[in-house]
């Protein structure tokens, strides 16, 4: 007799269909009418019982019934990772790393074995409670193994999207500013234009909300985000997690959105996490201290440090030793990344000086920054910065003038509103030109090198510009 049934198969794609649909209370019943007789059969009927159990928030229950299967019914990928997702959101931390351990012991031993829908499935799973463990490389080198299998030309569209979505969402989260992340991010766009659906896929949503905001513009960045709120997304479970990594987001650039974003998961139960044991409501309770009163944030971190990720402890002590420049923060931070590759913690590094570097608010000696753009007369105009000025034609300023409207500017504005026509390696090569200039003037006046730079798709100031005319 066969370890599993065909009528036992059929039975569990119908408990499969009902919990897609998230229609728990029928896959239950249908799960109840499995009739299991075999070993194989038994694992798979707790595993979809603990299944529900997750979709219901009741990870505690699911916690013994995975961990029972485990002891009777031997080790099984899928159920290792199920159980790590449940220690997880039960804040159980040092049990998740456990099984995050065992989980990545499995896979180097059975990889070789699983097939193509598993090993993406299982992978992708694996790869980001790796990201969680604060592992970044070890993520991208397994997503990057994942995507090889496209070369043998067995990745189907939507498969192929999956992992492009974690490649855009890690290059925007870490800033990884290279021509791959650029084609994954421009191939989720391409798909988007072909197949509407993507609109309502969230993993497809937040990696791009993450790459515009670092990369295309806070604006567009924005409109991005206004969509997902209005559509069916809204009401997904994802959303708690999606609009902490907003808030988050929104304070490390101290953008103009971090107080809205605040006050609409304030207004909405369901993007605001009540469980207090769980790791989004350790973190949206950290980043609410750090918008309060930031010196007693590293207080409220000590508070919950149990319940969070390496990852999770990570980007916050970055933000809060940047903003207060406490040294028992950097030496818990750096604790920390001594448990990481090489490579994962200058990934890490990496962040923590690319958001010194672009903090628009402070100027190298830590005081606020006001940098003035002021219209003397026809033709004539003032930058200002502290105590020193220098003069300047509107020529010269007609960049500066862009940046009134924020820190950061597509390059297909920039080129249209300075020449009136479309981005080409001429125009590029201008711009270039113009930056360089205008980059060798302020250092000149005021000892700042590069305030504005250039990449392929936009141009970023790491100083805010304000401006007044007259005359």
């Amino acid at each position: 007799m066969p370890s599993v049934s065909l009528q036992f198969l059929e039975s569990i794609e119908n408990v499969r269909r009902n919990i897609h649909a998230n229609d728990l209370t029928q896959a239950k019943r249908n799960l109840e009418l499995c009739s299991a007789n075999s070993t194989v059969e038994t694992r798979w009927k707790i595993h979809f019982a603990a299944i529900v159990l997750m979709r219901q928030g009741d990870f505690e229950t699911a916690i013994g019934k995975l961990t029972t299967t485990l002891q009777h019914h031997g080790s099984h990928l899928s159920v290792i990772l199920d159980l790590a997702a449940c220690y997880y959101m039960c804040g159980q931390l040092y049990n998740w790393k456990q099984t995050v351990e065992w989980a990545q012991f499995e896979w180097k031993r059975n990889e070789p074995l699983l097939q193509k829908s598993q090993k993406l499935k299982i992978g992708l799973l694996l790869a980001k409670f790796i990201e969680e463990a604060g592992d970044i490389s070890g993520a991208l080198e397994l997503y990057n193994s994942l995507f090889e299998v496209q070369h043998q030309g067995d990745l189907s569209d939507q498969e192929r999207i999956k992992i492009q979505s974690q490649f855009v969402r890690l290059a925007g989260q870490f800033t990884l500013d290279h021509e791959e992340s650029q084609n994954h991010y421009r191939s989720l766009i391409q798909h988007r234009a072909l197949d509407s659906s993507l609109d309502h896929d969230f993993e497809v949503q937040h990696a791009l909300v993450l790459f515009e905001w670092e990369f295309v513009g806070e604006q567009v960045a924005w409109a991005r985000i206004e969509r997902i709120m209005h559509s069916s997304l809204a009401n997904s479970h994802e959303m708690k997690w999606f609009m902490s990594d907003l808030l988050f987001e929104a304070i490390r650039r101290k953008s103009m959105f971090a107080s809205k974003i605040r006050t609409l998961m304030n207004s909405n139960a369901n993007w605001w996490e009540s469980d207090s044991t769980s790791q989004v409501f350790a973190v949206n309770t950290i980043l609410s201290a750090i918008i309060e009163d930031s010196q007693n944030a590293f207080d409220r971190y000590l508070h919950y440090q149990s319940q969070l990720s390496n990852a999770n402890s990570l980007r916050l002590l970055i933000l809060i030793h940047n903003l207060t420049g406490r040294a028992d923060v950097g030496r818990v931070k750096s604790l920390i990344l001594s448990g990481l590759s090489p490579l994962s913690k200058r990934i890490w590094d990496s962040l923590e000086n690319h958001q010194k570097q672009n903090d628009p608010s402070r100027s190298e000696n830590g005081e606020t920054e006001c940098w003035v753009i002021e219209k003397l007369s026809d033709g004539v105009w003032k930058i200002e910065y502290q105590s020193d000025f220098m003069i300047v034609s509107a020529n010269q300023v007609s960049i500066l003038e862009l940046f009134l409207k924020g820190q950061t500017i597509l390059l297909e504005e920039a080129i249209h509103s300075l020449w009136k026509c479309e981005v080409s390696e001429s125009m590029m090569n201008r711009l270039r030109m113009r930056i360089y200039r205008l980059n060798k003037d302020l250092e000149q006046n005021f000892g700042r090198k590069a305030i504005l730079s250039l990449t392929k798709t936009q141009i970023r100031s790491t100083v805010r510009w304000t401006g007044g005319f007259r005359g």
